[in-house]
């Protein structure tokens, strides 16, 4: 059994990096337990496993350099109890954090899956949607740039820490009374454990929908529109809101302005 074991040696025992291990006695963490004075090397004792095994076990459960070289200092029941509840909460907070995570993404790969699979992008259908809850500033858009802009706006009232890559919540609404289809105003669904600034959240009435689903780019969307209002005048019904454009598919996922997918939502009354 050696008594000194090399840097190299000593970092191959632990899975550690020899790097690792000069970053640490740079820093004043984890000292070697000798320095040979002319050529510098580093030795280190299998003695020193327990305090290794800890930094390395504290640095997985989240704590900073610094939260463990307090660890270390002095080191007692109490401080280490506390240091633990606290790193113990951080990390109960993180799992929290990355399970919303892996639930939302779950729910945007399904997401996909379904409008993936639509085929029928031609028949206009009457759906009886529930009442759902979005935000919008009330502000008016008409080029691609400004609807980035007010996106971007939104997403900060959102207070939410996942992207909305691949889902189906932007959206812009459309006032038929005006006649002009292209500009609108950007609005964002929120889910129902949603944390958005409450100044900002608007309800989407629950009722019926003359419904279809669009595929191509956004900004040939109008003659989509005109056909839908036609219909529901043929059909004997009369709108009774705001056109409601939800985006299924768009460049957050695919370069391919022809695969873009876009949900046309006109609620309607007898």
């Amino acid at each position: 059994m050696k008594d000194k074991l090399t840097i190299s040696e000593y970092a191959k025992l632990r899975k550690v990096t020899a790097e690792t291990l000069r970053h640490y006695d740079r820093i004043g963490l984890f000292h070697p337990i000798e320095r040979d004075p002319k050529t510098g090397y580093r030795y280190y004792s299998i003695l020193q496993e327990e305090k290794l095994g800890t930094i390395l076990e504290l640095k997985e459960i989240g704590m900073s350099i610094e939260e463990i070289k307090t660890y270390f200092d002095h080191r007692n029941l109490e401080q280490s109890y506390a240091l633990l509840q606290k790193a113990h909460a951080k990390l109960q907070e993180r799992i929290q954090r990355l399970q919303k995570l892996e639930e939302t993404l779950g729910e945007r790969i399904n997401h996909l899956d379904r409008v993936m699979s639509h085929t029928d992008f031609k028949t206009i259908e009457i759906q009886k949607l529930p009442e759902r809850l979005c935000i919008h500033k009330g502000e008016y858009v008409d080029d691609n740039q400004s609807f980035s802009y007010a996106s971007l706006e939104l997403e900060k009232a959102l207070n939410e820490s996942t992207p909305l890559l691949a889902s189906n919540r932007l959206g812009v609404m459309i006032d038929t009374d005006e006649k002009n289809y292209e500009r609108g105003i950007p609005f964002i669904l929120l889910p129902q454990d949603h944390t958005a600034d409450p100044s900002y959240i608007h309800n989407i009435p629950a009722g019926f929908y003359a419904c279809k689903i669009y595929k191509g780019s956004f900004v040939d969307i109008i003659h989509e529109i005109n056909d839908i209002l036609e219909w529901i005048n043929k059909e004997g019904y009369s709108t009774k809101g705001p056109v409601y454009q939800i985006i299924q598919l768009d460049i957050s996922v695919t370069d391919r302005i022809e695969n873009e997918v876009i949900e046309i939502q006109i609620p309607i009354t007898n």
